[in-house]
């Protein structure tokens, strides 16, 4: 029996495409792309050719997506928001087919919200968080300290290359 699957989208512009140009050394390069993904994912050029590729790239999304709309007639993609939602299925054709993208509720829980706090009480809260890091990392407890929290893909595109 087939286990439910659900997709969640964040960056549809990343969309799982991977450059390929990585594969072209001396034995590489005389073998085609398609080949070359062939033996790299144990998978039939067939396979890769309708699960795998759109519009002339290869793409890890696009599998999702297929499979999704095969086995659970395109129900199952989520994205997190709704407006983003609403913005994929309008401007990007992998989407078409789908009957819709479901909107993630934000998951943060009410009771953690302080938005009725003072800016006196926002200040405050932060400065003992940055206490609490720094002892638990061992760092120096220094409450002008500047600290950098880098949350994204390691890649060129999110500006890892500038993270020393």
């Amino acid at each position: 029996q087939q286990v439910p699957t659900i997709l969640v989208l964040h960056n549809a512009d990343y969309m799982g495409i991977i450059e390929t140009d990585f594969i072209n050394d001396r034995f590489w390069s005389t073998v085609p792309a398609m080949r070359r993904l062939s033996v790299l994912f144990n998978l039939k050029q067939s396979a890769l050719r309708k699960y795998c590729t759109f519009e002339g790239r290869f793409n890890m999304l696009k599998a999702g997506i297929t499979f999704i709309q095969e086995t659970q007639a395109g129900r199952g993609v989520c994205a997190v928001s709704a407006n983003y939602g609403l913005e994929l299925m309008r401007e990007r054709t992998l989407f078409k087919g789908l009957p819709y993208i479901l909107p993630l509720d934000n998951a943060t829980d009410p009771a953690d919200d302080l938005g009725t706090a003072s800016v006196e009480e926002l200040q405050a809260s932060r400065l003992a968080a940055k206490i609490k890091l720094q002892k638990h990392c061992g760092l120096i407890e220094d409450p002008a300290a500047k600290i950098l929290i880098f949350i994204g893909r390691w890649v060129k595109q999110k500006g890892v290359d500038h993270v020393a």
